[in-house]
């Protein structure tokens, strides 16, 4: 222990390295809590980035997603477009057919009137008769006509059985878009849970760390003071 004579000048140098070593803990506090406060102002910029970049997603694809289903319905309106028209060219054509068929029934007739008037045996009925040719050359136009009706409905009815199977085609195509674009947006929603849940732990283990640390310091700070302490005794 220091003589009497020097115990006021050693009481004030241990009283010195104890607010030496106060002002040193508080520092020290300060530093740590700053860092920490650095860290948590970095993980919520991080975070920010983070949801919304996410966000930034949303709105090209949700725009992506509308194209491609607009283009679809485009597809579909051409062809049914090309589908009217060649509707349209077969009714053209068969009618054409049909006014074919009863033109060359007129000349046919018209040969037949000339032949038999010319024998004066137009009112015959019998074998090789006017009567009997008049009607086997309708009853031969009908199903001519009749055939050519049946193909061009069952073509007119081909063409729209693919309208049909076009345009399911396309809902189909569209409702798998659709389906994409709500799975993005769940996918985003989980990202940006996730990232919420990671922001938690990082300012869980920030506190953590700061509270050990703080501690540490505390633990220290009390060893030294206690020390000093003794030493002025």
């Amino acid at each position: 222990f220091p003589s009497h004579d020097n115990y006021p000048s050693y009481t004030s140098g241990i009283n010195t390295l104890a607010q030496n070593a106060e002002q040193r803990y508080r520092d020290r506090i300060k530093l740590i809590e700053g860092s920490n406060r650095m860290r948590l102002e970095q993980s919520d910029r991080d975070f920010q980035t983070a949801q919304k970049r996410l966000d930034d997603q949303l709105p090209v694809l949700q725009e992506r997603s509308e194209q491609t289903q607009d283009l679809i319905m485009k597809e579909l309106e051409s062809a049914k477009g090309q589908a009217n028209r060649s509707k349209e060219s077969i009714v053209d054509q068969s009618g054409e057919t049909l006014r074919n068929q009863a033109q060359s029934k007129r000349e046919v007739d018209a040969r037949r009137n000339q032949i038999f008037a010319g024998n004066n045996t137009v009112d015959s009925y019998g074998a090789g008769g006017y009567q009997l040719e008049q009607t086997n050359a309708d009853t031969d136009f009908l199903r001519e006509q009749n055939k050519t009706l049946r193909e061009r409905d069952r073509q007119l009815a081909s063409i729209d059985d693919q309208v049909v199977t076009l345009e399911i085609t396309a809902q189909q195509a569209i409702n798998e878009e659709v389906d994409k674009f709500n799975d993005v947006i769940r996918q985003i929603q989980n990202a940006k849970y996730d990232n919420e849940l990671n922001r938690r732990k990082d300012i869980e283990n920030v506190y953590i760390d700061l509270q050990k640390a703080l501690m540490d310091i505390s633990d220290q700070y009390e060893t030294n003071r206690s020390r000093l302490d003794e030493m002025k005794f």
